[in-house]
């Protein structure tokens, strides 16, 4: 299975300042109000950083989404509509005559391929905005972790909202410069050398084997019987809905998610998830 570093998406509100080309451009390009001012002169990303925007006339998009210029403002009642229709939602919207079917973008679809098809989904979601923004990007954001990937299934939330000038400040403080400076390895404390606990003590890695199979089982990936029984994984799907993706049918789609596997085997072992990654990684019988 594909491991990658952990990765953060930002998702900037679109703002009223806009670059009114008549060119088609990237919606990261679009906006150069106050916060977005921040974003390129004060912010640090990391090259695996995913950029979304939440317009009021296109929805939630990527930052490499082409926009035209357009006049738009994220009203109560267009904030409502856009967490009624969901991350399935279309938009913009289709002029008159025009198919809504074959007109606009689903957050949903451009969120999955950002994380590049849930292969490198995103652990950490920094929103920043006013409060509809916040709203809505809270509502889609919970609506995509449910239907797609994309996210890790304990992906940590941070939200920056408030007076401009303090979203400003924070917006920066959250991505600060990174430290290049060479430095010598320092021995591994004792922290760092039980994040493979399994190698030294023969329990642990029972522990984990066992809670891994758990995991299988319960998401449909393995025989209930090559695990711990029937009534194990009945009641692991009872009290993890969440990990269980299903068809239109309703049927059970086996799908083993690295994201919830730890989280899981980390929940039943009482082991770090880091070190509950690492085995996945190095260690895993199904792998």
């Amino acid at each position: 299975m594909v491991m990658f570093e952990q990765r953060t998406l930002l998702i900037m509100s679109c703002g009223g300042q806009k670059n009114e080309s008549g060119e088609w451009l990237p919606a990261s390009s679009r906006y150069t109000g106050p916060l977005w001012q921040t974003l390129r002169t004060s912010c640090h990303l990391k090259p695996d950083t995913g950029i979304a925007v939440l317009s009021a006339r296109y929805g939630l998009i990527q930052g490499s989404t082409m926009t035209q210029n357009y006049n738009a403002r994220l009203t109560p009642a267009l904030a409502a509509k856009m967490i009624e229709e969901g991350s399935d939602g279309l938009w913009p919207k289709a002029p008159p005559g025009v198919p809504q079917i074959s007109y606009g973008n689903r957050a949903c679809a451009e969120m999955a391929s950002l994380s590049r098809h849930g292969d490198a989904p995103f652990d950490t979601i920094v929103m920043c905005g006013g409060r509809l923004y916040i709203d809505v990007m809270r509502a889609l954001v919970h609506d995509i972790m449910q239907k797609t990937d994309a996210f890790s299934f304990d992906a940590e939330i941070i939200e920056i909202n408030g007076p401009i000038g303090k979203m400003r400040q924070k917006l920066a403080a959250t991505f600060p410069p990174q430290d290049t400076s060479v430095q010598t390895d320092p021995e591994p404390d004792a922290e760092e050398e039980d994040l493979r606990p399994w190698e030294r003590d023969p329990a642990i890695r029972s522990q984990l084997t066992n809670a891994g199979l758990r995991y299988a089982a319960m998401v449909g990936v393995i025989d209930a019987d090559a695990a711990d029984g029937q009534a194990v994984m009945e009641e692991d799907r009872r009290r993890h809905p969440s990990f269980l993706r299903h068809d239109d049918d309703g049927k059970l789609n086996p799908l083993f998610r690295d994201a919830d596997a730890e989280a899981f085997v980390s929940e039943i072992t009482g082991q770090n998830v880091k070190v509950c990654r690492g085995w996945l990684r190095h260690d895993w019988p199904l792998s």
